[in-house]
């Protein structure tokens, strides 16, 4: 499985499997999600929507313009919303949810899942990138990643919050969907990566801010709120 990405970003199929595609019914793509257990995706409050909005979520995605691929996908619509207690549509603070199928995902090389951080976990900060799928294409849809550098939320324009940190790219950015995450490599650890931040809004220029979620900040949230559902993940 390559994870190496060319000069214009696209990976080869079946790089970052944890990554998933979120849908509405029209099959309009609406974020993106990291699968965290092959029946958990974790991404934005905001993705999730109101508690109605019906998704779909697609697993082991790669170019969203043909069904031509090495490996089929696989897609679950059925599922539970967890929003956090402290959500606010009108705040960033907050901006996480889950998604519980009901059903797990097929485990295939390219049907992953990745771990959650923990606070003494060692990673690779140089080598931090993120992953998905522009928001707006004209024309092809193809899975993407975004190496980025200078890791902090002293880069956000701001005042820094605990809860949200910035990071910035010497790459041409593109608006990627909300949920995108940040993943980093662990040290001394070859292909194993923890899922870091959430993608929730960009400046999409060369060395400007891109604002995530601290995931590394909720991860004892997401692992009670599994457990509730009997449900243990990775870390």
């Amino acid at each position: 499985m390559t994870i190496k990405g060319d000069n214009q970003g696209a990976v080869n199929f079946g790089a970052y499997p944890w990554t998933v595609a979120i849908f509405d019914t029209e099959y309009e793509y609406r974020c993106a999600g990291a699968l965290i257990h092959f029946q958990v995706v974790l991404t934005t409050g905001f993705c999730l929507g109101p508690v109605k909005t019906k998704l779909i979520a697609r697993a082991g995605e790669w170019d969203m313009n043909t069904i031509e691929e090495i490996l089929p996908n696989e897609e679950i619509s059925e599922y539970t919303k967890i929003y956090h207690s402290k959500f606010d549509k009108y705040s960033e603070e907050y901006n996480i949810g889950l998604l519980i199928l009901n059903k797990e995902f097929t485990a295939l090389p390219h049907i992953q899942t990745v771990c959650l951080p923990i606070e003494h976990t060692k990673v690779v900060e140089s080598d931090c990138l993120t992953t998905g799928w522009e928001k707006y294409s004209r024309g092809r849809r193809v899975f993407l990643q975004k190496n980025l550098m200078n890791i902090s939320n002293e880069l956000c324009s701001s005042k820094p919050n605990s809860n949200i940190f910035c990071a910035s790219s010497q790459e041409e950015g593109v608006e990627w969907a909300l949920g995108s995450s940040l993943v980093c490599p662990w040290v001394n650890s070859e292909n194993r990566y923890s899922i870091r931040g959430l993608w929730i809004s960009e400046a999409g220029k060369v060395n400007k801010p891109t604002y995530f979620l601290n995931v590394t900040k909720f991860t004892p949230w997401i692992i009670e709120e599994l457990k509730n559902k009997n449900i243990n993940v990775s870390t």
